[in-house]
């Protein structure tokens, strides 16, 4: 019995692991493609994870709320700070420090 539950656990962690993975790189994308929208650059190995809920989406099913936070720089020197909001598989706002949010 206890194997099962085992099994199960390691099992779900993998899943979301994977999914977590994902999302990260759907993070970065979406921040890169930003920064070079408005001309400045994405600082390498900068996005990172500031929250995660549980939130309904559009369809009134739960899913993962996964809040990003990167930093950019328009002239080499000075570190902005940029935010992402994402819902299941979904972007929902970018804010670039400088710019006016966007919400998709």
């Amino acid at each position: 019995m206890f194997d099962w539950f085992l099994l199960l656990f390691v099992g779900a962690v993998g899943l979301y692991w994977q999914s977590a993975s994902r999302m990260g790189e759907l993070a970065i994308l979406c921040a890169r493609r930003e920064c070079k929208k408005y001309g400045v650059q994405l600082l390498d190995h900068t996005v990172h994870t500031i929250h995660l809920s549980l939130s309904r989406d559009h369809n009134d099913q739960w899913s993962l709320w996964r809040e990003y936070q990167f930093e950019y720089t328009g002239d080499g020197q000075v570190r902005q700070q940029g935010q992402l909001v994402i819902l299941g598989n979904r972007l929902i706002r970018i804010t670039l420090e400088s710019n006016n949010t966007l919400i998709h």
